[in-house]
């Protein structure tokens, strides 16, 4: 997918890329499509969430609720609490009635962006902030995990994920990208983190500084990955494969993937 800016020009309306990457493949396009006519469709960005995004996030709510609590929420408490985190966590909009404050988007009229964003600051929030030696939470500890990982699955498999950009659309910058990821990508875990890149800097310098072409790891993670190879450590975390595929389509670098089984180098 090529993203790219409408400009409006003394001929006519020009397409303008994006971003670096969106110039890489509006390069090859032109190569590819120059002296021909091309079908251009417009697309809404934005996107309506999903059902699948729904039940994440009340499951999400659920498990909140019960690690403050011990126990299950009943329906009333249920729709206040997930309230309640919409408030700490969801995005937020300019105040019709308050000129200068921001009022949080309900989670009925957040969009595929914004509700996203909602599962990513719920998942975040229990991986930094719960406690989970305590017997009670076992269960609430195996269900965080899963939900990470189903999570960072689905966004794997997209055509780009959407916690590597803005509220824009716009691509942010390395180190917004990794304010925004305060736990490692591949176990959930908080603590100290290094970025690892996916397309190293001896095989793309000019892709460097993109976010979608990095990682959050924990030290020993990012030691494994030099360690074994990509093909090895995407045998112990799976649920990134989609995320390094993708960075290597983007850059350019398709000769990397093993063309026999589609595994990664």
């Amino acid at each position: 997918m090529i993203r790219a800016a409408l400009v409006k020009g003394q001929d006519g309306v020009v397409l303008r890329p994006v971003t670096t990457s969106d110039k890489v493949l509006f390069s090859n396009f032109y190569e590819q499509s120059q002296n021909k006519y091309v079908n251009i469709t417009l697309k809404n960005d934005k996107g309506t969430k999903t059902y699948e995004q729904l039940k994440t996030a009340w499951a999400l709510i659920d498990l909140t609720f019960q690690v403050i609590h011990y126990r299950k929420p009943n329906g009333a408490e249920r729709r206040q609490f997930g309230s309640e985190l919409v408030k700490d966590f969801g995005d937020k909009i300019p105040s019709l009635l308050h000129d200068g404050e921001e009022v949080s988007v309900s989670m009925s009229e957040m969009s595929k962006k914004q509700m996203a964003n909602f599962i990513r600051n719920l998942i975040y929030n229990l991986a930094e902030n719960c406690d989970f030696s305590d017997k009670f939470l076992e269960n609430a500890e195996i269900s965080v995990k899963n939900i990470f990982l189903e999570w960072q699955t689905h966004k794997s498999s997209l055509d780009k994920d959407p916690d590597d950009y803005d509220e824009n659309g716009e691509l942010l910058s390395i180190e917004e990208w990794r304010q925004r990821h305060p736990i490692s990508f591949a176990s959930g875990v908080g603590g100290p983190l290094e970025l690892a890149h996916i397309v190293s800097k001896g095989a793309d310098e000019i892709h460097r500084e993109c976010c979608w072409n990095a990682l959050m790891l924990t030290p020993e993670e990012h030691r494994q990955q030099h360690q074994k190879g990509w093909n090895e450590f995407l045998k112990i975390y799976p649920h990134l494969r989609g995320r390094v595929e993708r960075a290597r389509r983007i850059a350019g670098k398709l000769a990397l993937l093993e063309a026999e089984n589609g595994t990664v180098h």
